[in-house]
């Protein structure tokens, strides 16, 4: 679990959210990962629930999909 605003969310749910808000707005996971300077099998992770964002990153992905 992780936390999201105030309630807690699942990781799955969490990556799910994201691969929303990324095919909505037409883009790829790797000009997703480009936005967050990370690597594009690192998106692939967190959509998948396989990985914990860190807070740093948490906080911006957060902010564009919550």
């Amino acid at each position: 679990m992780i936390k999201a605003g105030e309630g807690t969310m699942r990781l799955a749910d969490f990556g799910q959210q994201m691969r929303k808000y990324r095919k909505n707005h037409g883009l790829t996971q790797e000009q997703l990962a480009d936005i967050f300077n990370v690597q594009t099998k690192h998106i692939s992770f967190l959509e998948n629930g396989h990985r914990n964002p860190s807070p740093e990153l948490q906080k911006k992905l957060e902010d564009m999909i919550i």
